[in-house]
């Protein structure tokens, strides 16, 4: 009776386990990103002469990794507007007003995927939302799988890198359309790192 009554329970519970297992395997493992070790950098024309190199300095949230299913790879990326940096004080304060990122009302420029497909041993394709100014657009940009390994702590970790060219006419950036180019080129690459393990406990 007892056997059968353990056999009825473990049954149940393992039915019960069943779906959040299977989302957790299919989501794969998700990684921190780490600010420290990751960049993300733009190109612009200027003048229709020379192109200028600018950066972002504090990027944060998360990638989602299966190196079994590289389709199930995810990322919720968000970058500080604030943290922007062109190597100039009075154009980092403009390029934080009304005129371009206007970062009083729209602190960071987040993307979010919505879907991976496998392309090569080292490259998806990743399609998502790209938000600048609170106008959102749809993005597909090829991501290189750069690389995956252990943390100063024994942690996984893994990279990331991308580069692609986004109008920035079409999130509503118009200024000095003479001056500078609407062709922006971006490359972000991240590294991201899952929680360390836990330490063994000290022997009494």
């Amino acid at each position: 009776m007892c056997r059968t009554l353990c056999l009825v329970l473990a049954s149940v519970v393992t039915l019960t386990l069943l779906p959040a297992l299977a989302q957790e395997t299919a989501g794969g493992q998700v990684y921190r990103i780490d600010s420290v070790h990751s960049s993300a950098v733009f190109r612009i024309k200027h003048l229709d002469v020379s192109y200028f190199w600018g950066r972002f300095n504090d990027i944060s949230g998360t990638a989602t990794w299966d190196a079994a299913r590289p389709e199930a790879t995810s990322f919720d990326v968000r970058v500080n507007a604030n943290s922007i940096d062109s190597k100039d004080a009075k154009r980092n304060t403009h390029l934080k007003g009304p005129d371009f990122f206007d970062t009083k009302k729209y602190r960071t420029l987040p993307f979010k995927s919505t879907s991976a497909r496998k392309l090569d041993d080292t490259t998806i394709e990743v399609t998502g939302d790209l938000t600048l100014r609170g106008v959102t657009r749809p993005l597909t940009a090829k991501v290189e799988f750069t690389g995956a390994g252990k943390g100063m702590q024994g942690e996984a970790m893994v990279g990331f890198e991308t580069t692609f060219t986004i109008k920035r006419s079409d999130f509503g950036i118009n200024f000095a359309p003479d001056a500078l180019g609407d062709d922006v080129r971006v490359i972000v690459s991240l590294e991201a790192h899952q929680a360390p393990p836990p330490r063994p406990a000290p022997a009494k």
